[in-house]
C-alpha cells in the first residue's frame, strides 16, 4: 500500500476509532445507569434479584468480558416476575412479566394512548368503557370479566393513580398466565424507578383480582 493510499485511509481510521470508542462509554454508562436502576428497586421490592455480569460467551474466555444487558427476576407473592430490557423497531424496552396461578381465555389491554388502540383494533378487542378510570383505555375480549377485575377499590385505585400522575409509556396485556407490560425506554432515573415499582405493584393486584374472581364464578369443587 502506498503512503499516499495511507494517507487517505488515516483519516477514516481515526474516524472509526473515535466513534468506536464513543459507543463503548455511552453503552457502559447505559448499562451501569440500568443496573443501579434495577439495584435501587430490588431494594424497594423485596424477593427480587438483580442479575448482571452474565456473559454472553461463556465457554470462550477471550470474550467473557462481553456481557448481557442486566435483568431481574425473583418472586412477588410468590409470582414469579422477570424485568428486563429488549430491542424493537430500533426503539429500546423495558419489558415486565408477572406470573398468573391460572391460566385465562382472554386478553386485556390497558393503556393511556389510542396508537394501542389503533394497533390491536382488529384483534377481537373490544373498548372497555369504566368509569372511575378516566385515564386508562382499556380493550378486551372480555369486556364483562374485565369490568370486574378492574372495579375492586385497591386495584382501580393504583391504576388510576399511576396513569394520571406518571402514565407508562406502554401497556399492560393480560393473556393465558401472564401480566406483562412493555413501554418505550430503559429503567433509568428515578421516576422510572417509581413507575415500575408501582407497575409491578399494579400487576400483583391485577392478578389478585383475576384469581379472586374466577374463584367466585368457577368455585373450586368442596
Amino acid at each position: 500500500m502506498t503512503s499516499n493510499a495511507l494517507t487517505e485511509i488515516l483519516p477514516l481510521a481515526i474516524i472509526i476509532a473515535i466513534i468506536a470508542v464513543v459507543a463503548y462509554f455511552v453503552i457502559k454508562r447505559n448499562v451501569r445507569q440500568r443496573t443501579e436502576a434495577m439495584h435501587t428497586l430490588a431494594q424497594k421490592q423485596p424477593g427480587l434479584e438483580l442479575i448482571e455480569k452474565e456473559p454472553v460467551f461463556p465457554s470462550i474466555r477471550l470474550l467473557k468480558k462481553i456481557t448481557k444487558s442486566p435483568y431481574m427476576r425473583g418472586t412477588i407473592q410468590n409470582r414469579a416476575l422477570l424485568l428486563d430490557h429488549y430491542y424493537a423497531d430500533k426503539k429500546e424496552f423495558t419489558r415486565l412479566q408477572v406470573a398468573l396461578h391460572c391460566s385465562v381465555d382472554f386478553k386485556t389491554i390497558i393503556s393511556s394512548t389510542s396508537v394501542f388502540r389503533r394497533r390491536w383494533a382488529s384483534r377481537n378487542l373490544k373498548k372497555v368503557t369504566i368509569e372511575f378510570l378516566p385515564s386508562v383505555n382499556v380493550l378486551s375480549t372480555a369486556p364483562e370479566f374485565t369490568t370486574i377485575i378492574l372495579s375492586l377499590p385497591e386495584t382501580a385505585q393504583a391504576i388510576e393513580l399511576l396513569w394520571k400522575t406518571n402514565a407508562p409509556k406502554g401497556f399492560v396485556k393480560i393473556e393465558g398466565n401472564t401480566i406483562y407490560y412493555s413501554g418505550i425506554g430503559a429503567l433509568r432515573g428515578s421516576r422510572r424507578i417509581e413507575q415500575m415499582s408501582q407497575l409491578i405493584n399494579i400487576c400483583t393486584l391485577l392478578a389478585e383480582s383475576i384469581e379472586a374472581s374466577l374463584e367466585v364464578i368457577n368455585p373450586s369443587p368442596q
